[in-house]
């Protein structure tokens, strides 16, 4: 508490007194030289830290993501105890994109007294936060006796932690036979006590993957989506998801990054998305035990379908998906015709972001060390196995840190409605025909992973409140020649190899350099390296 102006000095035989009502006295000194005594009135007390109180910051030593903070992102915060949920900041932020080391800057409330503030790039999700939510998931299965689920450890990082992969299904056409052990992978595995996870017969596998690069949390928020929606009682969309499918789902591929809180590589330094094509178990074990059991997996009955590697994105506006440029039209189509499902059944995600190019096929950055997309898990795992499963469909969701491009519309679903679900009001997102431009936030995510099961639904005709009748498509075969009228144009000429390598141009990187001035821009989440929360304040006062 602060000190207030009433006190009595006793000095040369006198008496200083302020000790009464509206009195004010700090100090008494007597100045020899002069011959005179100084007093000194008591100041008013310090302002007390509010929540009206700024606390201005720069933070520096960041990834250059000029053109996310061109596009009105800001960090999120969070106050414990009192503000549990995370928040953007109210405050515009300002960067120096001049700056070597590049920061940014921006405004903080005080915390009030009790408070710990956490600041952090975007809304995290941390090792630890995956493990609470596994357990929860454990729990809640151990439950359901309608559901087939799995946690198992493919392989351990090279500090020691879990990646951990999920199987969850229904229990339609579920067979004693175990699936085989891999060598070198399933630590866990035991025949009697931790057995490998039971097979199924004539269901489709969809497989799953994330966070192959640690400061990529929207991509947790997919998976939490998906889950959350497979997860779902008496909806007649998700029994019909898990009577078709099986789904092998990977939510962490790089434990050791996202636990150190490190943006893109791992305790090694490497860019784990680059090894897929010929993973070292010693020096990239879990790419190295995805490979192997993603192609045990193809060599079984029951070969995957579907193989999506989730992502986030900081120069690309929208939620978007980039595909594989295949031999022909057919094919091209095919593997086009599921993310324009998606966009069916999702606000969120733009079908006019995706990208189906060769040159995105054999792309190199230079921060990759002269490593190629190659070697990423879209690539390198569909080069693996096209000769085998052509079929097969890869594709890398990237989501933005921040926002899309433009609003996003879906049509309401349609008339038929099973057990009680309303045919007046769509199924996802939660009004009939809505029209925003998004600031993105944990259920834009995982709304978009809701939208990823709906397209399997609509893919394989299985939907039943499909919104395609509703649509300017109004069937699957709609969509089907729509596309083909798209992608015919782009087999005129001879597409383009996938054996040249195409460096990244100038300019598209959102690492460029585009002012030498300190500027203040409308919104921005703090781009910094760390993905745990990169700030912690606390109030002293009481």
């Amino acid at each position: 508490m602060a000190e207030d102006g009433r006190r009595q000095v006793l000095l040369n035989g006198l008496v200083f007194a302020s000790t009464f009502d509206a009195g004010n006295l700090q100090s008494v000194v007597y100045d020899a030289a002069r011959s005179e005594y100084v007093v000194t009135a008591a100041p008013d007390p310090a302002p007390t830290p509010s929540p009206t109180t700024c606390i201005a910051l720069r933070v520096r030593n960041l990834v250059r993501h000029v053109a996310l903070y061109d596009q009105d992102m800001r960090p999120v915060t969070r106050a414990l105890p009192s503000q549990r949920k995370w928040e953007r900041l109210h405050t515009s932020v300002g960067m120096t994109p001049s700056d070597p080391d590049f920061s940014i800057t921006f405004g903080l409330s005080a915390p009030t007294a009790g408070d710990v503030v956490y600041v952090a790039f975007t809304y995290p999700y941390a090792y630890a936060d995956l493990q609470r939510s596994l357990r929860r998931l454990d729990a809640d299965m151990a439950a359901r006796d309608d559901l087939y689920y799995c946690r198992e450890t493919l392989v351990t990082s090279l500090d020691g932690r879990n990646v951990d992969l999920l199987t969850l299904s229904s229990r339609r056409h579920l067979v004693d036979a175990r699936e085989p052990s891999v060598p070198d992978l399933f630590p866990d595995h035991d025949a009697i006590s931790a057995p490998r996870p039971r097979r199924f017969q004539n269901k489709r596998v969809v497989v799953l993957t994330a966070r192959v690069h640690p400061a990529e949390t929207p991509s947790s928020y997919v998976v939490d989506g998906v889950l959350a929606f497979l997860c779902k009682r008496d909806d007649p969309r998700v029994a019909a998801l898990l009577d078709a499918f099986v789904f092998k789902i990977i939510p962490m591929l790089n434990p050791d990054g996202v636990a150190r809180g490190y943006y893109r590589h791992d305790t090694l330094g490497q860019n784990l998305n680059r090894f897929y094509d010929a993973p070292s178990l010693e020096a990239q074990p879990t790419i190295y035990g995805v490979r192997h059991w993603f192609l045990s997996l193809c060599d079984s009955e029951a070969a995957p379908s579907v193989y999506i590697d989730l992502h986030a994105h900081a120069a690309k506006r929208g939620c978007f998906i980039y595909g594989n440029r295949l031999e022909t039209i057919d094919a091209q189509v095919a593997t086009q015709l599921f993310p324009k499902l998606v966009g069916l059944n999702s606000t969120h995600f733009e079908y006019d972001q995706c990208t189906f190019t060769a040159e995105n096929m054999v792309m190199v950055e230079k921060r990759d060390g002269g490593l190629s997309k190659q070697g990423c898990a879209r690539v390198a795992l569909y080069n693996a196995t096209k000769a085998m499963h052509p079929s097969l469909h890869f594709y890398t969701l990237e989501c933005n840190y921040n926002s899309g491009r433009k609003p996003g519309r879906v049509p309401p679903t349609g008339a038929w409605a099973p057990r009680g679900i309303k045919a007046s009001g769509p199924l996802s997102p939660d009004v009939a025909t809505r029209s925003y431009l998004p600031k993105y936030t944990p259920a834009a995510w995982a709304d978009v992973g809701k939208g990823l099961m709906l397209g399997l639904l609509d893919l394989y005709s299985l939907n039943p409140c499909s919104r395609l009748p509703q649509s300017s498509w109004r069937t699957l075969a709609g969509v089907v020649q729509e596309t083909r009228r798209q992608v015919a144009p782009t087999f005129i000429k001879t597409p383009a190899s996938a054996s040249s390598v195409v460096e990244k141009r100038k300019g598209s990187s959102n690492q460029d350099e585009t002012s030498t001035q300190v500027r203040s821009i409308k919104s921005a989440p703090g781009a910094v390296r760390l993905q745990k929360p990169l700030l912690r304040l606390q109030s002293t006062s009481k």
